[in-house]
């Protein structure tokens, strides 16, 4: 499979590809972070936050675009995106859309919802590059070989023959990291899904096990069946990457 987007080494969008050269230097500095996140993002202002990030994963502002234009998914206007060669920073302008995320939320945990290369990190960058694949049996014989470089032995071997009897699914776009920390709520509504940089075309079942990916099994998330609510379930297929997932990490 192949992510959605390609790599664009620098864009600009009207006044807002100027601004994003004028911030990146200020915003390294990281005085106006969000508290708690694992990427940093700033607030611009009442309408904007900058998203900074490895310079190949600049290219998730494309993945924002196609789900804005092609879905009723509910994700931020991306103004611009940018690599800056002088720091090798990655930025993504986008509309700052007010709100908590799920995580953080007082919510019940049983609510319903209302209706180039792989990213993902199942592919680790140290074992080398995978993909992009053009059949779902190309891409299981990339889940083989990240098996096959993190060790060999007959729990590998067995772990092998497991992928290959997985049966065909349709392939379709996938966020790839679908969990209560990138919903974002306000009061009972959805008002935006975040952190589409792992995005991409895989399997159907790839967001149901990617969203069980080492989960706090002990959370409302999982205990109250609120991922198996959203998502469609594919326990067979959860059942052998959880094989896969013990191997390669």
């Amino acid at each position: 499979m192949k992510s959605v987007y390609n790599l664009p080494k620098e864009e600009k969008f009207g006044s807002f590809g100027g601004l994003a050269r004028l911030v990146v230097n200020y915003l390294i500095r990281g005085s106006l972070g969000l508290k708690d996140e694992l990427i940093p993002v700033y607030r611009v202002d009442d309408r904007t936050v900058a998203k900074l990030t490895d310079p190949h994963r600049v290219a998730e502002a494309e993945a924002l675009r196609l789900v804005r234009a092609k879905t009723s998914i509910p994700v931020p206007e991306v103004y611009a995106a940018y690599t800056d060669t002088k720091t090798n920073r990655g930025v993504i302008l986008m509309e700052y859309i007010e709100g908590q995320s799920y995580a953080r939320s007082t919510a019940p945990s049983s609510v319903l919802f209302d209706g180039t290369y792989c990213e993902d990190p199942v592919f680790c960058a140290e074992l080398g590059g995978f993909g992009p694949y053009k059949t779902e049996a190309e891409f299981n014989e990339g889940l083989i070989r990240a098996m096959n470089l993190s060790q060999k032995n007959t729990w590998v071997d067995h772990a092998t023959r497991l992928v290959r009897a997985l049966p065909k699914h349709k392939i379709v776009l996938t966020h790839a990291d679908f969990s209560p920390r990138n919903i974002l709520i306000r009061g009972d509504k959805v008002v935006a899904i975040l952190d589409w940089e792992m995005a991409g075309f895989y399997p159907a079942y790839w967001e149901y096990i990617k969203a069980m990916y080492h989960p706090d099994w002990q959370s409302g998330w999982i205990k109250n069946g609120a991922v198996e609510k959203i998502l469609r379930p594919y326990h067979l297929e959860h059942a052998v990457l959880l094989h896969m997932q013990e191997i390669v990490f």
